[in-house]
């Protein structure tokens, strides 16, 4: 079953209840699966040259929270691959469960909370 979620303001709450997800690898995205636990099937952005959204992907990808596809740039390769890896990850609850463990694992919560106490500090200086 999929479902189509509203943006909310909370970062708990946008994928939290997805058993999986097809995403983006942009940093906040990246950051919000691994607070939520949500096993995601990531397409990094192709045309940055510095590949930066491969490397917002690559410690969720070590830990096994996340599957990395690259994006062919053609729609019709990308949606064959992301059939291929998204049907019988869906059909999986044992990886799934993995998934969400090893995403959770490298989650930060509190992080904002961290930077936002950082930057009070040496503003104060």
């Amino acid at each position: 079953m999929f479902r189509v979620r509203k943006l909310r303001s909370q970062m708990r709450q946008p994928a939290g209840p997805c058993a999986a997800a097809q995403r983006i690898g942009g940093a906040g995205t990246v950051a919000e699966l691994a607070v939520t636990a949500t096993p995601a099937v990531i397409l990094p952005y192709p045309y940055h040259a510095d590949r930066q959204q491969h490397l917002n992907a690559a410690r969720l990808a070590g830990a096994g929270g996340a599957i990395v596809c690259d994006d062919a740039a053609d729609a019709p390769a990308n949606a064959a691959r992301l059939r291929d890896v998204l049907l019988p990850l869906m059909a999986d609850a044992p990886r799934l469960e993995e998934m969400r463990r090893a995403a959770a694992s490298v989650a930060r919560g509190g992080a904002a909370q961290e930077v936002a106490t950082w930057l009070v500090g040496h503003a104060a200086r």
